[in-house]
């Protein structure tokens, strides 16, 4: 698609199909970051999103389907823009305990990940942060 675009060859729709897939990407990348996802799942999405755009330029655009220079080109292009996305979304700077940043305008928890990947994290350790988020933020009594 990219090569069509750059070479002169592409028809105004093609140029839409083509911002409209980097929208779609940018969107995707942000949505894995605020659903906390890693960039390694964002990235799997994104990919997937590149067959889509793919099956899109062939039906509306009798373009090539398993061109795999094609293939690499749209997925570098989705990758780059969707995770450029994740990466705008996503707060470093957040840590477990209470956020200094409402989300949604209210005040917001961030608890550690218990799962079996980050097993660093003890039963005592969650109690506490359990204490903590029912106790509220301090200074809302």
């Amino acid at each position: 698609m990219l090569h069509t675009i750059l070479t002169g060859q592409a028809s105004i729709g093609l140029v839409v199909l083509f911002v409209f897939c980097l929208a779609v990407a940018w969107a995707t990348g942000r949505a894995a970051a605020r659903s906390w996802e890693p960039a390694l799942k964002a990235a799997a999405y994104l990919l997937l999103l590149t067959v889509a755009i793919r099956f899109l330029h062939m039906a509306l655009y009798h373009g090539t389907m398993s061109d795999p220079v094609e293939y690499v080109i749209d997925a570098a292009i989705a990758l780059v823009v969707g995770l450029a996305g994740w990466r705008a979304a996503v707060d470093r700077r957040a840590t477990t305990g209470w956020q200094e940043r409402l989300v949604g305008g209210r005040p917001a928890y961030v608890m550690p990940n218990p799962s079996g990947l980050t097993a660093h994290v003890r039963v005592a350790d969650l109690s506490g942060h359990l204490r903590s988020a029912f106790a509220g933020p301090a200074g809302t009594e």
